[in-house]
């Protein structure tokens, strides 16, 4: 039977965006409703990137702006100004958000690999049936069925080898571009994998990656809002 194939992050530098000055510090709030988060709450999870500018274009992609909501918009007769347009990112986002680097260790599935998918054919074909896939491919993997998605993350977040985890996390390619790779941890109560690399950065409003994200996703950064 095919395998899950296994990748590290090891000597490689991931970055994260968040609110607040540790963008490393595990989320709160009880919002699960990432890519690869847990279905039933159990265990919670860290995303990262690792280029800086991919870290970016993930976090800017919902800012797009998207032909059937500009047109709901554009019939409703009556806007509040203080609304953000659609493809408008306003200046006031990066206020409360750094960016920060780390370095993670450990074993992550390389969830898009040709042998994963043949493993999880394999592995979740009742899974697959009772969510009404038709089949596990690496477009599904990275698309918007988030409850197929997170059922792969809880799938690998049980496996285990010899009585321990078998993975600290999934490896995976961003929808934006092959060229992205991303990367996300998986809380252990047992053991940190992430390792903090200096001070966080505030993000700023001329930051080159800013910029180059908000121009390849079509974004117009905005200060006056």
């Amino acid at each position: 039977m095919a395998e899950l194939r296994r990748t590290t992050p090891e000597r490689s530098t991931l970055f994260r965006i968040s609110r607040g000055p540790d963008p490393w510090t595990w989320p709160t709030g009880g919002r699960y409703d990432s890519r690869w988060d847990d279905p039933m709450r159990d265990y919670r999870v860290l995303y990262g990137a690792a280029e800086r500018l991919a870290a970016f274009i993930e976090v800017l992609a919902p800012f797009r702006p998207v032909e059937d909501v500009r047109k709901r918009l554009d019939a409703i007769q009556e806007r509040d100004p203080r609304d953000v347009p659609p493809g408008v990112l306003p200046g006031s986002w990066t206020r409360p958000r750094t960016i920060g680097r780390a370095v993670v260790t450990g074993t992550f599935a390389d969830i898009t690999h040709a042998e994963s998918i043949a493993y999880l054919r394999g592995a979740m074909a009742a899974e697959v049936d009772r969510l009404g896939v038709s089949d596990i491919t690496a477009a599904m993997l990275k698309g918007q069925d988030r409850d197929f998605t997170r059922a792969v993350s809880r799938h690998v977040f049980k496996l285990t080898t010899d009585g321990r985890p078998s993975f600290a996390g999934i490896q995976y390619r961003s929808r934006h571009g092959d060229n992205y790779d991303l990367w996300a941890v998986f809380e252990r109560q047992e053991t940190s994998n992430v390792f903090p690399l200096g001070q966080p950065e505030w993000i700023r409003v001329d930051d080159a990656d800013l910029k180059e994200a908000c121009e390849m996703l079509g974004l117009q950064l905005d200060e006056n809002y």
